[in-house]
């Protein structure tokens, strides 16, 4: 009886391919250089598959940390490592709910390596029932934790037809915070010109108040204020 050649195997250091894995289906199988079966040739593709699937390298599990992971590396093999760290890549502000970051760029709300930090947010609405002088609201707001201010908007129910247009500055603890106050103009109901804030920072016993210094002839106007906790 002829004795069957024996086979060598390329991998690790290398791919398997069709000479030292041969896809032997349609031969002879009375054949002895030939000799095979369905389990034989399911098996060779099966393993030039995986070879392809895990790539070459001479890392082996046993030689790795618990924990690692088969990591691709710069020659092309594959090795077991630990899990990359998850740094971002962008200026996005770490946790920043409020920070949009550039599409494709990894930032601390794109890489699942970093834990969420769930930051409430939270609205105050003044209502004055007339605008035509010059007014501070009667109910301070009274902040009870670190906070940052993110929003100031303005809302008339009665849109003022003619006369000044509506102004409304912020009070902490009775001076604003204002660079910029929110303004409605004449025949529009919602502020066109935006708050700039020239400090958003809150700290808790802070009391915040609006105060209208320019009026109108519009009415019910309502002032919207929103912030967000700062939790440690």
């Amino acid at each position: 009886m002829t004795a069957l050649p024996l086979g060598t195997s390329n991998y690790p250091t290398s791919l398997d391919d069709s000479t030292t894995l041969p896809d032997v289906s349609g031969k002879n199988q009375n054949d002895p250089a030939n000799l095979h079966s369905d389990l034989t040739d399911a098996t060779t593709q099966a393993v030039k598959a995986l070879e392809a699937k895990f790539g070459i390298g001479a890392s082996t599990a046993a030689a790795a940390t618990t924990g690692w992971v088969p990591v691709k590396q710069s020659d092309g093999t594959t090795a077991w490592a630990a899990v990359p760290a998850g740094t971002p890549s962008s200026t996005v502000a770490a946790l920043d709910p409020a920070t949009v970051s550039t599409a494709g760029v990894a930032s601390a709300y794109s890489r699942g390596d970093h834990k969420h930090l769930w930051k409430p947010i939270f609205k105050v609405r003044w209502t004055f029932d007339t605008v035509t002088s010059v007014t501070t609201g009667l109910w301070p707001e009274d902040i009870d934790q670190a906070a940052t201010l993110m929003n100031y908007r303005l809302t008339l129910g009665t849109v003022a037809s003619a006369g000044l247009n509506t102004k409304v500055d912020l009070l902490k603890n009775g001076a604003s915070v204002l660079t910029t106050l929110p303004e409605i103009t004449v025949g529009q109901q919602r502020n066109s010109i935006a708050v700039v804030f020239a400090n958003t920072a809150l700290v808790a016993g802070d009391l915040l108040l609006p105060r209208i210094t320019q009026g109108s002839s519009g009415a019910q106007l309502v002032c919207t204020l929103t912030w967000r906790w700062e939790l440690t």
